[in-house]
């Protein structure tokens, strides 16, 4: 016994000698020689696509903030250099439909085409990057991972579904025949309606996904207004910076606490938010016991508008029903996502179609002359029908998306691998889809920058390549409001163009763009507003 123990305890300390290294080996090569040769050859495989000349460690960066890595820049500035480069990158003259832009050494495949975005995103790829997490709307539908977002988009699409657009149509049109009176202020003097189109949507939004009424709680809308412009302005600072893409380091900067002061105010209108709601139903109820022949035994009490009221309502009817399960932070953040993408899309989209019809005032009085046909004086502007029958409007609205998508382009990173004419871009790696870059492809849209609505006639929309026009994005992971957004985008302009001859201050040529969350002019697009006789 006295010789074995020696030799069993010589052979222990070989054996924890032996796996302590093996550890250390494995986590060496697992941490540190996997992500390296994969960055490496990564690196080696994007060369072989196109991309225009760059700083040798730092990339395209330097094109996008001149003075990186000094943190502090201008944002409108570096926001247009980012278009400029896109537009540069899938240049749609010279058919560069897939290119690189680097961010130092990391590579991002730019796409544009209608090959290539059918081929993203008309398959699996629904994973989105990291940095969508940087937005700031939790985790919404927006923002969620593939397992989170295949449930939520399952039970919310029904909201969004034709059976409700009566209801939608109804205060779409209560909130916006309020904004011609509003415009009457500022006539014969150059005006950027921006502001008013903003908190109008907000309100529509604000009553169909939470159901705050438009016409109450202006204070805390306007708070609201403010939260979420400065979250996207956060998002994009952080987005273009990689040394803000790491939370510890972010938050030591000026740029970081502000964008943490922001969040605390989402957690605080939220609250408010839920308070208010917590009231109506409390109300509600009570209403409803007073009213109950049985004496309020009934325990189960459906206050939940589940037909025509608002998502929350939706969300909460079948709470209470148990089709679904979703939490106070879940309801949070799919009312949060539902505020933030449902009034940007639709001002951003408005601003530019107003813009656009200004410089090209013979379309708006064709348009004129059908609008006054079917909404004559003050008709209302809900009848569904009688909005399917302004086909001239549809053309004009779709021509508008096409020369300024507000949703000019997304990222995914790739779940499996894509071949795009004949070029594999592989499993896992980050893509943009370039919209803009695809729009202006003057083999599928001859005279690209021309505004033509003709385009969109019936025989020639029909012919269209499937990814050759995508201005709510496409595929399983598409906008889940876009009807929505054109509805409502049709009744701003009936109430608008029945009322008033505009005419745009600048031409489209002197307007630069901003790469943003949705494609900013980078200067006010005003219009000077006449009545109409």
């Amino acid at each position: 016994m006295d010789v074995i123990l020696p030799i069993l305890g010589n052979y222990m300390k070989i054996f924890f000698e032996f796996t302590t290294y093996s550890m250390i080996l494995l986590t060496l090569y697992y941490f540190v020689y996997v992500p390296i040769s994969n960055l490496i050859f990564h690196i080696y495989y994007a060369h072989r696509f196109h991309y225009t000349p760059c700083h040798p460690i730092y990339g395209h960066l330097r094109n996008l903030i001149p003075k990186f890595p000094d943190p502090s820049y201008d944002l409108k500035d570096s926001s247009k250099n980012f278009y400029e480069l896109m537009m540069k990158l899938n240049d749609p003259v010279k058919g560069d439909n897939v290119s690189i832009m680097w961010i130092g050494w990391l590579p991002v495949y730019i796409i544009s085409g209608a090959a290539g975005i059918e081929a993203v995103l008309s398959k699996s790829n629904i994973t989105k990057p990291h940095f969508y997490k940087f937005i700031g709307l939790r985790d919404g539908l927006v923002t969620s991972d593939p397992d989170k977002w295949r449930v939520r988009r399952k039970f919310i699409e029904p909201f969004f579904k034709t059976k409700r657009h009566q209801h939608f149509a109804s205060v779409m049109d209560k909130e916006i025949s309020k904004l011609p009176d509003q415009i009457m202020d500022k006539i014969g003097q150059p005006y950027d309606i921006e502001n008013l189109i903003h908190e109008s949507a907000l309100s529509v939004i604000l009553e169909i996904s939470w159901g705050i009424p438009c016409d109450e709680c202006h204070d805390m809308k306007r708070i609201w207004l403010d939260v979420l412009n400065k979250g996207e302005v956060y998002f994009i600072q952080r987005v273009y910076n990689p040394l803000f893409w790491y939370t510890g380091l972010y938050l030591r900067f000026e740029a970081g606490k502000k964008y943490q002061e922001n969040l605390q105010r989402v957690v605080e209108g939220l609250e408010f938010v839920e308070n208010l709601k917590q009231k109506e139903r409390e109300t509600k109820i009570m209403a409803k016991m007073n009213n109950n022949d049985d004496g309020g035994k009934d325990n189960h009490l459906d206050i939940y508008d589940k037909r025509y009221g608002s998502l929350y309502d939706f969300i909460k009817h079948n709470n209470e029903t148990g089709k679904v399960q979703i939490d106070r932070d879940g309801i949070d953040e799919e009312l949060l996502t539902m505020a933030a993408a449902g009034h940007e899309t639709v001002s951003v989209g408005l601003r530019w179609t107003l813009f656009t019809l200004g410089n090209n005032l013979e379309i708006q009085e064709r348009l004129y002359q059908e609008i006054i046909e079917i909404f004559p004086d003050d008709t209302p502007t809900d009848d569904l029908d009688k909005l399917a029958q302004c086909k001239f409007l549809d053309q004009c609205l779709k021509e508008s998306l096409r020369l300024n998508p507000p949703i000019h382009g997304v990222s995914r990173q790739l779940d499996e691998d894509v071949t795009i004419n004949g070029s594999k871009i592989l499993k896992n790696l980050v893509v943009i889809l370039n919209f803009s870059a695809t729009h202006h492809d003057a083999k599928i849209f001859p005279d690209p920058l021309k505004y033509d609505p003709d385009r969109w006639s019936l025989e020639n929309e029909t012919i269209l390549p499937k990814g050759a026009f995508t201005p709510f994005a496409l595929g399983p992971r598409n906008c889940i409001g876009y009807r929505y957004a054109l509805l409502e985008m049709k009744i701003y302009l009936i109430n608008i163009i029945r009322r008033f001859q505009f005419v745009s201050v600048r031409k489209p040529e002197e307007v630069t763009r901003r790469y943003e969350i949705a494609l900013q002019p980078n200067c006010p697009l005003e219009q000077i507003f006449t009545p109409r006789k």
